[in-house]
């Protein structure tokens, strides 16, 4: 008898640990769902520094150079004249002469029967004739004077290698821009990227590419006001009217975001011309009134789009020194794992006496709003933390902070299912080797 009731209670044993082993399993799987994306939709993994085209291949090293090794072609290969010359001069550069026997009269000419290709018409996109001009608002900062430099991130970028997630990964900022990073743990990163392909004003103004943009990568922060950001000062005319405009779209992984908008782009004015992003109470930024989309990790096909949509931002600034500092600033309210990337392009400062006003009235977007006040005193006064730059510590926080049920770390809302589906689990396993033992204590 004590024997079988050792077997019965070493049975029992193992059905429990496998009970709990699945449910560590379960958990852990959850934990680790899309933490990591292994490439969100239409941003790049790999940071583009060098935005200028490679050089051009020589002809005689083209892919579709000529075979010189042997006698294997002849005028029939060819549909224009000019290819089977390009044959026959490769050839003469690597010392294989005329082998394929093209220039029949040993003039230097090849196939001289075939006709000559037609020469393509190249057409350049001028301020004239290209879609994006249509747009009298667009058109007249294509044609105005910008006072940011590299306001459309096609110039170089330099390393921060405070940034990046993990060693040895770093930060790219654009060039004549500086950064800040709040103090609040996180995973930080700045960075150009391919995914949106914003065509800008300063593209034609400049003569430059339209192939990056700029991004603030926020992810597994767990302490609130995780902020992440850039500037630049500018000289202007103090009392003369500027309009400042900027594009992008706040792409969130589901469950990052809450009903009081936890993932936020602000952009602040200093305008005395400091570089002290702490040194202004956060009441004083503005939060664009921009929504959160929803970032997608799995390329979709032609129905369902993966790129957000771009949202724009403009309002007019009146300096009143002479020296003006532009402040962009990613704001993730709330701790949160998951994945917030902040996407900004084609931002200026133009002189407003430059710009189309009619056609810019409607686009003009409040410096505050309602909904955005409100949020901000009921924040609860948090601090701003410190910076990396070696800045003297913020003050406590004050008031109380409480996160809202669906912004925190735990987002309990998306895994109830599991969470459920994982407990029956557990409970009919326990049942079934009840009912088990039951059974073979009767025989």
């Amino acid at each position: 008898m004590p024997l079988k009731n050792s077997k019965k209670s070493g049975q029992w044993s193992i059905l429990i640990i496998l009970a709990l082993l699945v449910v560590s399993g379960v958990s852990w799987w959850s934990s680790n769902l899309h933490s990591t994306p292994a490439r969100a939709a239409s941003i790049v993994d790999q940071v583009k520094v060098d935005p200028q085209p490679p050089a051009a291949r020589p002809p005689q090293q083209a892919e579709d150079a000529c075979y010189c090794s042997s006698d294997i072609y002849n005028c029939n290969n060819f549909q224009y004249q000019q290819e089977a010359q390009s044959c026959y001069d490769d050839c003469q550069a690597q010392g294989r002469g005329d082998i394929h026997e093209l220039d029949s009269n040993s003039n230097g000419l090849a196939c001289e029967e075939l006709p000559l290709e037609p020469t393509p018409v190249t057409s350049q996109a001028t301020p004239y004739t290209d879609p994006a001009l249509r747009d009298p608002v667009f058109r007249s900062l294509a044609n105005a004077d910008n006072l940011l430099t590299n306001g459309n991130f096609e110039a170089d970028f330099y390393g921060a290698p405070e940034l990046g997630f993990e060693p040895p990964e770093t930060g790219w900022i654009p060039n004549s821009w500086g950064w800040f990073k709040s103090q609040a743990y996180g995973k930080y990163n700045i960075y150009g990227n391919e995914g949106f392909a914003l065509v800008c004003p300063d593209d034609f103004r400049l003569f430059t590419n339209s192939a990056l943009s700029l991004s603030f990568h926020i992810q597994s922060s767990d302490q609130p006001d995780a902020r992440l950001g850039i500037y630049q000062t500018v000289s202007v005319t103090p009392g003369q009217q500027y309009l400042f405009a900027m594009q992008g779209a706040i792409q969130s992984q589901p469950g990052a975001g809450s009903p009081d908008i936890n993932n936020r782009l602000e952009v602040f004015f200093d305008q005395g011309g400091g570089t002290d992003w702490q040194a202004t109470p956060h009441e004083k930024w503005t939060s664009l009134p921009w929504r959160e989309q929803e970032l997608e990790f799995e390329t979709s096909g032609p129905q369902d789009p993966d790129l957000a949509r771009i949202q724009e931002y403009y309002t007019i600034i009146k300096p009143s020194s002479n020296r003006l500092t532009v402040f962009l600033n990613a704001w993730r309210r709330w701790p949160n794992w998951r994945t917030t990337i902040f996407t900004v392009d084609c931002v200026s400062l133009t002189p407003l006496n430059q710009v189309d006003v009619a056609a810019l009235a409607p686009r003009l977007t409040q410096l505050s709003t309602t909904a955005v006040d409100a949020a901000l005193k009921g924040s609860g006064g948090v601090a701003a933390p410190a910076s990396v730059s070696g800045q003297p510590a913020a003050a406590p926080v004050t008031g109380a902070v409480i996160a809202p049920a669906a912004g925190g770390i735990v987002d309990t809302k998306s895994n109830w299912l599991l969470i459920t589906a994982v407990s029956l689990l557990v409970i009919l396993g326990l049942v079934g080797a009840g009912v088990w033992n039951a059974r073979r204590q009767k025989e």
